[in-house]
């Protein structure tokens, strides 16, 4: 009674209970589909030709042998029974690349090992060779050609040092040059705000600047500084500006929250402006 409670806990129904040999069987086969994939990768990566494989019927399933050619050798497998020909040929081609088999004979134990890992640590376990066949002699006749001598070489690549080198020499011209003009203009632009600001002082500035675009908007609603006035006039916190102005005076906090394109980035910033200018 016992047993049939744990069984009942582990979700196994005792009168349809598991099929532990089929479970089995599976993975085994999903074992022996990864161990295959693995040793069709080290054929990969050791460049061998297409394997051949010499398979003939067995009164119990399948015999298969496999050659494949590596750097012009011959490597043979030993004898592989298999239930059916997939099988025998898969078990033939594990022997080829098994530890101590005919392929790590041949290319040694730490090549082999250092081939596993490789595939081992790859993305995904996977690896794939990309194999770039050689340039027939008519081709590398003409690009010897084209690229000449050695002295042909070292000739070029002199001139192209020495453009280089004028290029840079120019470049650098052409930035002192803008930069001296900026500067000009920069000290120049200096020179103006300091005369303003020593005759009318820095808020006297800012505030017949603020008064000219005033008179701007009435005399001309449908001039520029007309139209910006209404449009500023219709953003929806233009209701609690004065609110807004005065709440930022008597707090140290102040959160402000509407929605989006009611004026809280751009009109905060020019209500404080304004106020500073106004009131000084």
């Amino acid at each position: 009674a016992d047993f049939v409670v744990q069984l009942a806990e582990l979700n196994i129904d005792i009168r349809q209970p598991p099929d532990l040999a089929g479970i089995k069987k599976t993975q085994e086969g999903e074992v022996f589909k990864a161990d295959m994939q693995r040793a069709q990768m080290i054929l990969e990566v050791l460049n061998v030709s297409r394997p051949r494989f010499d398979t003939s019927d067995h009164p119990d399933g399948w015999v298969s042998r496999m050659k494949v050619y590596c750097r012009g050798v011959a490597i043979d497998s030993k004898a592989a029974f298999g239930r059916n020909k997939a099988e025998a040929e898969g078990r033939a081609l594990l022997s080829a690349t098994e530890a101590g088999g005919p392929l790590e004979y041949f290319i040694g134990q730490q090549k082999m090992n250092e081939i596993k890992s490789f595939i081992e640590e790859s993305p995904a376990g996977h690896v794939a060779a990309l194999h770039v066949p050689e340039l027939p002699e008519e081709a590398l006749d003409r690009l010897m050609s084209a690229i000449g001598s050695h002295s042909d070489h070292t000739e070029r690549m002199e001139e192209h040092a020495l453009a280089k080198k004028r290029y840079e020499v120019e470049f650098k011209e052409r930035l002192m040059r803008k930069q001296f003009q900026q500067d000009g203009r920069m000290k120049r632009r200096r020179d103006e705000v300091s005369f303003e600001t020593t005759e009318m002082g820095e808020n006297d500035t800012f505030l017949k600047e603020e008064q000219s675009r005033a008179e701007k908007a009435a005399s001309d609603p449908q001039g520029k500084q007309g139209k910006m006035k209404s449009v500023r006039d219709a953003l929806p916190i233009k209701a609690i500006q004065d609110d807004l102005i005065g709440a930022l005076k008597s707090q140290q906090v102040v959160v402000v929250s509407g929605g989006t394109g009611s004026g809280k980035s751009t009109q905060c910033p020019q209500y404080i402006l304004e106020d500073a200018i106004y009131c000084e």
